[in-house]
């Protein structure tokens, strides 16, 4: 049943979105986040949090989830092209977004504490900035164009 990689990633995203729902009654997105996740079990609250945000960090080439990009600009060009122009990159960066906006909501993402006081949302600035800084250094030393555009697209969306 698990061989295809699309059904695995679909059995994990629904197995969070399940998760979610547990602890919240609700996967509406709403401003702020959803009231309920506050009052929830932190440790699982901050399990639900990192699955969302590894799952859409592997879209958005996050560090160290970015290998699929650089390898997917060896495609025709009209291919990688339309890869980094439109949808999947960016679809990656908005669900992070949505996920720390709409589901969790910033004043739990700061809340939600990992052991030795860092929080997720420090976690996840933390990340974001590293794959700012060491993709756009790759992306100077690399000499195949392509590559270049790549880590350079990897960097940009680490702004968002």
């Amino acid at each position: 049943l698990f061989d295809e990689p699309r059904v695995t990633l679909a059995a994990v995203a629904a197995g969070n979105a399940a998760l979610v729902y547990l602890l919240a009654g609700s996967v509406d997105f709403t401003a702020g986040g959803i009231a309920e996740l506050a009052n929830a079990d932190p440790g699982l609250a901050m399990l639900a949090f990192f699955l969302l945000a590894i799952g859409f960090g592997v879209k958005a080439g996050i560090m160290p989830l970015h290998q699929w990009l650089p390898e997917a600009m060896v495609a025709p060009t009209p291919v990688s092209g339309l890869l980094h122009a439109v949808a999947v990159v960016k679809s990656g960066a908005f669900g992070v977004s949505r996920v720390v906006l709409d589901v969790f909501g910033p004043e739990l993402v700061f809340d939600l504490s990992l052991p030795l006081g860092f929080t997720a949302g420090l976690v996840l600035s933390t990340i974001g900035a590293i794959t700012l800084t060491a993709a756009s250094l790759i992306a100077l030393r690399k000499d195949h164009l392509k590559r270049r555009l790549a880590y350079s697209t990897i960097s940009q969306l680490s702004y968002i």
